[in-house]
């Protein structure tokens, strides 16, 4: 098995979450301001946590090799993302202090303890699976906009928006993304997809991914009236 096939067996649920509304919106420079620095804060409560699921991920490692690799990603969650995050949000006229003292919101909670629960109850192949969907998605969703075969329209109207997608195609990240489907692809090569452990890494995927979509959802149903949403159930399902 590999990542892909984890992406195909839960298509639908990918795609909800690659193309949602927010998404779109952003793309086409539609996307409210209001609703972008919602995300943006929700998002750094969010990477605190993610980067504990690595930290997690070196606990688990059964050899210097795994240990290396999620230390490795920690070590750059915490010293730069976090810190790039941080002086990208001052931009928007949004401080450190002012996050830190944000309560995280509903989905923001949901898709943390989730993962964080599959980091503490599960090892390596499970722990990455549940990561995924962040780890390669934003890449993918970057890579989609513009793009004429996909469904993400791009209208760069919005220079701050631009270089959100931007650097999520900046060929650091890109060489970072590449580098966990190989470890991912490597963890997961001699699990069986119809098998029983390959189904739970499955129904992994499925639940963090659309924890991804209801993440997005957080944001922009709170500033796009979309009638009678219910976060709950689009989460859940």
């Amino acid at each position: 098995m590999k990542l892909a096939d984890l992406i195909q067996a839960n298509k639908a649920v990918w795609d909800s979450y690659i193309y949602h509304d927010f998404v779109k919106n952003l793309a086409n420079s539609k996307l409210k301001k209001e609703a972008f620095d919602h995300y943006l804060v929700q998002d750094y409560l969010f990477l605190k946590h993610y980067s504990r699921v690595y930290a997690l991920g070196v606990y688990k490692s059964q050899n210097l090799d795994d240990m290396k690799f999620f230390l490795s990603i920690l070590q750059d969650l915490v010293n730069i993302e976090i810190e790039h995050h941080i002086n990208y949000c001052a931009k928007f006229g949004i401080t450190q202090e002012a996050m830190d003292a944000t309560d995280e919101e509903l989905a923001t909670i949901a898709y943390t303890r989730y993962v964080l629960d599959v980091a503490n109850m599960y090892s390596i192949p499970e722990i990455l699976t549940a990561l995924a969907p962040c780890a390669i998605g934003y890449s993918v969703i970057a890579n989609a906009i513009g793009d004429d075969s996909a469904k993400l329209v791009f209208k760069d109207k919005n220079e701050d928006y631009k270089e959100w997608i931007e650097m999520y195609k900046d060929d650091g990240y890109t060489f970072l993304v590449k580098r966990f489907e190989e470890f991912i692809d490597k963890k997961l090569d001699k699990i069986n997809l119809d098998s029983k452990r390959g189904q739970k890494l499955v129904k992994i995927f499925k639940n963090a991914t659309m924890c991804e979509a209801g993440f997005w959802e957080q944001s922009f149903s709170k500033f796009h009236d979309k009638g009678g949403f219910c976060l709950i159930r689009k989460i859940f399902g």
